[in-house]
C-alpha cells in the first residue's frame, strides 16, 4: 500500500539517514553523468560538458537540500539536533541542571504519590461486583449469630445479607506454622460480594452450620507464598487452629475483603447451642440492595427491621440496637469519609507542583538572560526568533523529563 511505503520511507530517512544520503549522492551522480554524455554526444569536449552539466543542473548541494526537504522529516532532524544541543547545554552547567531537576522531582514526586493515594481511596473500584449496592448495617462488630439469622430472614429490600468478622488463626503446613489474619464469614458472603474464585469454590449453604467439614479459602498471595501456587491445592488438607481443614478454593489476584491484610476466609460456626451464637456480639452485617432501591426505601426497610428487632430481642437501654438503624455504603465503611481530607491534601500538593514549576521557570529565565551573547551571535548567523525560542523550549523539555524521571523514582 502506498501509505505504508511512504511511512517506511520516512522511517528510513530518520533512522537510516546515512544510507539515504548515499542513495541521494548516487542519484545525483547518475543524472550528472547522463547530462555529460548527452553534451559530449552533441560535440562538446568532456571538460566543457562536465562544467555545462553542473551549470544547467543548478548547484548540486542546493538540489540535494531541496530533495531532503521533500522527504518530510526535516523537522525531526532539527528536533534531534535541538535535543543534542540541549543535552550539551545542561551538561555544561551541572549545578543548575541538578537544582532544577531536583526541584521538579520534589513537586512531581509528591503529586504522583498523593494522586495514587487519592485514586485508590476515591476512584479505584473495590474488588466486588456493583459496590454501590453494598451497604453495612449499623452497630458493626456487635451482632450475634442469633441476630444475624433473624435479620437475614426479616429484612426487606435486600437481595441478601451476610455476616463476617476478623480473627487471627494458626496455619500449619508441611513448611511450618504461621499466624495469619483471616475473615470468619457466613456462607453468603461471597455471593453478596459477587466474588468468584480462581480455583475451586466459595462457601456453600451449610458450610457455616453444625456438622459441616472445616474448610478454608486462600487469598492469592497466601496461595503463592505458602503453597508455591500449587494448581492442585483444592482438596488438600491443612491444619487451622489445630483442626484438619480442607482447602476448597483460592481467590484471584487483586481480590481482598475486608482489607488486603486478610489472607484467608473461614466459615462461621453458627451453632445455636454454642455460646458465641447467643453471647456477645462480634459480627458485621453486610447486605446487597435490590436493584433500583432508593435511599428512602432502604431507610424504611431498616426502620421496619429495627421495630422487629425490638419485638424479638430485649436490649438494655444503653445498647438498644433497634434504635436509629442506618446503613453505610461499603466504600465509606471500609475506607472512611476521607474525601474532604484527601482532596485538600491533593490540592496542597498541586500548589507545591505549581511552585516548583514557577521556580524552575525563573531559573531558566535567569540562565537565558546570561546567554545574551550566545543568542546574539546565533541571531547574527541567521537564526530567527522562533528558532531560538524552540531551542530554549527544547532545553526546558529535557529538564522537565529529567525532573519527571527523578520524581517517579521519588
Amino acid at each position: 500500500m502506498r501509505w505504508m511505503s511512504e511511512v517506511w520511507f520516512r522511517i528510513r530517512a530518520v533512522f537510516a539517514r546515512d544510507g539515504m544520503e548515499r542513495d541521494l549522492d548516487d542519484e545525483f551522480a547518475f543524472h550528472l553523468e547522463m547530462e555529460e554524455r548527452k553534451l559530449v554526444a552533441g560535440g562538446m569536449s568532456p571538460a566543457e560538458a562536465r562544467r555545462r552539466a553542473r551549470v544547467e543542473f543548478g548547484g548540486v548541494e542546493r538540489q540535494k537540500e531541496g530533495a531532503r526537504e521533500s522527504w518530510g522529516v526535516a523537522w525531526v532532524q532539527e528536533g534531534l539536533r535541538d535535543l543534542r544541543h540541549a543535552a550539551r547545554q545542561l551538561r555544561r552547567r551541572p549545578a543548575f541542571s541538578a537544582l532544577a531537576a531536583a526541584t521538579l522531582a520534589l513537586g512531581i514526586g509528591g503529586t504522583v504519590a498523593l494522586f495514587s493515594v487519592a485514586y485508590g481511596l476515591l476512584v479505584r473500584p473495590l474488588p466486588v461486583a456493583e459496590e454501590t449496592r453494598l451497604v453495612t448495617f449499623w452497630s458493626d462488630y456487635d451482632w450475634r449469630g442469633v441476630e444475624f439469622d433473624f435479620v437475614k430472614d426479616a429484612v426487606q429490600g435486600f437481595d441478601g445479607v451476610a455476616a463476617y468478622s476478623n480473627d487471627a488463626v494458626t496455619l500449619r503446613t508441611d513448611a511450618g506454622t504461621d499466624m495469619l489474619l483471616a475473615t470468619i464469614a457466613s456462607a453468603e458472603l461471597f455471593d453478596i460480594l459477587g466474588a468468584r474464585p480462581l480455583l475451586g469454590r466459595t462457601f456453600r449453604p451449610g458450610d457455616d452450620r453444625p456438622g459441616a467439614e472445616p474448610s478454608i479459602i486462600l487469598a492469592h498471595g497466601l496461595w503463592q507464598q505458602e503453597f508455591g501456587a500449587d494448581p492442585d491445592i483444592v482438596g488438600r488438607r491443612v491444619v487451622v487452629d489445630g483442626a484438619p481443614t480442607t482447602v476448597i478454593g483460592v481467590m484471584p489476584a487483586g481480590f481482598h475483603f475486608p482489607s488486603p491484610d486478610m489472607r484467608a476466609w473461614i466459615p462461621l460456626d453458627l451453632d445455636p447451642s454454642s455460646g458465641n451464637y447467643q453471647g456477645n456480639g462480634w459480627l458485621v452485617l453486610i447486605g446487597r440492595l435490590q436493584p433500583g432501591t432508593t435511599p428512602a426505601q432502604t431507610q424504611a426497610s431498616l426502620d421496619a427491621l429495627g421495630a422487629r428487632l425490638s419485638e424479638r430481642f430485649d436490649y438494655p437501654e444503653r445498647w438498644d440496637k433497634s434504635r436509629n438503624p442506618f446503613a453505610r455504603p461499603l466504600r465509606e465503611y471500609l475506607l472512611g469519609d476521607v474525601r474532604p481530607a484527601v482532596l485538600l491534601l491533593f490540592g496542597a500538593v498541586g500548589l507545591l507542583l505549581l511552585m516548583a514549576c514557577a521556580n524552575v521557570a525563573a531559573l531558566i529565565l535567569t540562565r537565558t538572560m546570561d546567554r545574551t551573547t550566545e543568542l546574539a551571535v546565533r541571531t547574527a548567523l541567521g537564526a530567527g526568533r522562533v528558532r531560538l525560542a524552540r531551542q530554549i523550549v527544547t532545553e526546558s523539555v529535557v529538564l522537565g523529563v529529567a525532573g519527571g524521571a527523578l520524581g517517579v523514582l521519588l
